[in-house]
């Protein structure tokens, strides 16, 4: 945690230099929300940390930033459908759906969209 937060330590002083901070500009790129219709949307409570759940396990999946953040749109998707968390489910094969819908498809399909 130190490594992360190294360029924000502040010198004796307290004071923090521009010239001491490394910014690191990324990825810019818009990612819209998966649901482009509000009809969907039916409780937002818990879509961010959600989101922030599925951009974790992809990066701790070795993922690349722009794809984490796929991810967690994805997953944030599920969970503002109904109020409460998604309901977990499995197809006749044994794959897992959340509401009633597979992840792997929508995270396809929005993929595709993008």
């Amino acid at each position: 945690m130190e490594s992360l937060l190294a360029g924000l330590m502040q010198g004796d002083d307290g004071v923090v230099e521009a010239e001491e901070i490394e910014v690191d500009p990324g990825i810019q790129k818009w990612i819209p929300a998966y649901h482009q219709d509000a009809a969907k949307v039916v409780d937002p409570t818990g879509g961010g940390n959600t989101f922030l759940g599925g951009m974790s396990v992809a990066l701790a999946r070795d993922e690349d930033v722009e794809t984490a953040a796929i991810w967690g749109t994805v997953a944030a998707s599920f969970a503002i459908e109904q109020v409460g968390p998604p309901i977990l489910g499995k197809t006749d094969d044994g794959e897992e759906t959340w509401n009633g819908e597979r992840p792997l498809t929508r995270l396809r399909e929005f993929q595709e969209r993008l």
